[in-house]
């Protein structure tokens, strides 16, 4: 998998400046929302654009259209927008810094089961995308903190563990809250 990075990077990556590798992300989007997290390898392009790399370890890469609306990249470029780097780190950006501009984010596949790498790219977010995901995490924290929790589907039902117990599947339409 080290090998199979190795070469991606240098085969693909010519045009990008390595901006920072595991870099702490810790931006405040709203009085309710907080993102933090640590970015696998943040680079930029010759326009001065940052752009995400996140490598993942797993053997089924997403679709491109799952891709193009990954809840965890589309985060990222939200918060990159709302921050600015600083020794290393991305920060809520100041009011006198200029935030960041984001290029796109890229999934890296390296599986070691596999005989070449795969990549998912997802286009920069404009910012009426990263306005509406905003408001919509603004309103999260509220939703997860109280009494009941709304059960949705989505398409990690398919490989759910509790899938018996949930109320929107059919064998767990039976069970009730108190």
């Amino acid at each position: 998998m080290l090998e199979r990075t190795h070469g991606w990077l240098q085969a693909s990556r010519g045009a990008f400046e390595q901006v920072a590798v595991e870099a702490d992300v810790d931006v405040q989007i709203s009085q309710n929302v907080r993102i933090r997290g640590r970015l696998d390898r943040l680079e930029r392009d010759g326009s001065g654009a940052v752009h995400i790399v996140d490598l993942k370890t797993g053997a089924s890469p997403p679709s491109a259209a799952a891709t193009a609306d990954n809840a965890q990249l589309a985060t990222y470029q939200l918060a990159l927008t709302r921050g600015e780097f600083v020794e290393g780190k991305v920060l809520t950006a100041r009011a006198e810094a200029d935030p960041l501009e984001v290029g796109g984010a890229v999934l890296v596949f390296p599986n070691a089961g596999k005989t070449s790498l795969t990549t998912r790219e997802q286009a920069a977010k404009t910012q009426e995308e990263l306005a509406t995901l905003a408001a919509d995490l603004d309103g999260l924290p509220d939703e997860l903190a109280g009494p009941t929790l709304l059960a949705v589907t989505g398409p990690q039902c398919e490989r759910c563990a509790v899938r018996a117990l949930c109320p929107v599947q059919p064998e767990g339409a039976t069970i009730h809250h108190g």
